[in-house]
């Protein structure tokens, strides 16, 4: 997980598997954002190919941790399918 910070802006560039493994890895990293002034977050997935029920409730543990007002960016068909099917695009701002 790359966190690029500007302007109260935070960038993630998320990986090309969000699975499991990779998300007991990143809560230190998320928890480092809790306290800095993030207004509005992007998460990129133009890498990812592949996200499981890990990946969602990371998603969710980043919007209850850093910031309400996330956007998703560069997503394939299928993590669509997958967010749609999970209902987030209620919670957040998907774009292919």
């Amino acid at each position: 997980m790359i966190i690029l910070e500007n302007s109260g802006i935070a960038t993630i560039t998320m990986p090309e598997r969000i699975n499991f493994s990779y998300v007991t890895g990143c809560s230190q990293q998320i928890r480092a954002c809790k306290d800095r002034d993030i207004t509005h977050v992007i998460l990129d997935f133009k890498n990812t190919t592949y996200i499981d029920s890990s990946g969602l409730g990371l998603i969710l543990i980043i919007r209850d941790v850093i910031c309400k007002d996330i956007e998703f960016i560069n997503c394939n068909l299928n993590l669509i399918d997958t967010f749609k099917s999970s209902n987030f695009q209620k919670l957040f701002h998907i774009k292919r």
